[in-house]
């Protein structure tokens, strides 16, 4: 938020969370608490909105379920002025691709719920916005990270579990500053469509974890085969790990971001050591 607005963005929050709302409040944001679907805001506070970023998670409570279908409708007869919408998705609807590049014009086969709803949710924005007349942009992220939202301290307690596949699972990653570059400058341009949202280094979750822990001096991960890494991790997570794909970013370096700040992991690691 605080990008958006130091480029002369009006930014109007919106959350569950009393707690976040105060917080947000004290930043100098007119913050919108939101007790039902997002249909439910104020019609008359709508009427000036001209962009929608959806970062909407999954609904735990529902069986992982998108719920734009529901609510998207209604709530964009009450944004009159609406001029672009941009949903937070996920690289997890195109389910495993075995190590193969894809790009965004892939064939989506989700293979877990979480792809399969995040589809759904694609689907509801593109329909809904077609009906008004405009374009659904959707940014598909590769596993999030940032300097606070990573692993490091589970690293150092020890007995961190990863699973070695054979031949080794690629998964993907991108950095929450290189989103949000990537967000500002959807936002303030024309552009629309597809993008896989991702940095440029594709690689295997062990490769990942057992380079972490060798820079940040923590105990070396337990590396079991995937009958034992059921034991270990939770049904979503190990679910996760079974997608194997190269994540192709051309199009985001072409038309939002030449340069990530973060083309790696290691990068933001040197950077948080320093």
């Amino acid at each position: 938020m605080a990008e958006a607005a130091s480029l002369g963005l009006d930014v109007m929050p919106v959350s569950r969370s009393e707690k976040r709302i105060c917080d947000w409040r004290d930043l100098g944001y007119y913050p919108l608490l939101l007790r039902g679907t997002p249909a439910t805001l104020d019609a008359a506070v709508l009427q000036g909105v001209t962009v929608i970023v959806d970062a909407i998670p999954l609904d735990k409570n529902n069986g992982m379920r998108a719920t734009q279908k529901d609510w998207l409708p209604d709530l964009l007869r009450k944004c009159p002025n609406l001029q672009q919408a941009i949903y937070l998705s996920s690289t997890s609807v195109y389910g495993n691709a075995d190590g193969q590049c894809v790009h965004e014009s892939w064939p989506c086969q989700p293979s877990g719920i979480r792809g399969q709803q995040r589809l759904k949710a694609e689907r509801a924005w593109h329909d809904a916005m077609k009906v008004i007349g405009q374009k659904a942009s959707i940014f598909r992220l590769a596993g999030i990270y940032g300097h606070q939202r990573n692993i490091y301290t589970r690293l150092k307690q020890g007995g961190y579990h990863a699973i070695r596949w054979q031949p080794d699972h690629i998964s993907n990653r991108i950095h929450v500053v290189d989103i949000v570059q990537a967000l500002c400058m959807a936002i303030t341009s024309t552009v629309t469509g597809v993008f896989n949202i991702s940095d440029d280094t594709p690689t295997s979750h062990v490769h990942y974890v057992l380079a972490l822990a060798k820079h940040l001096n923590a105990p070396a991960p337990i590396i079991v085969s995937p009958e034992e890494g059921k034991q270990y991790l939770s049904p979503a997570m190990f679910s996760f790990f079974q997608d194997s794909k190269r994540v192709d970013n051309t199009r985001m370096h072409r038309e939002l971001l030449p340069l990530l700040r973060y083309p790696s992991f290691m990068d933001a690691l040197k950077e948080d050591l320093a």
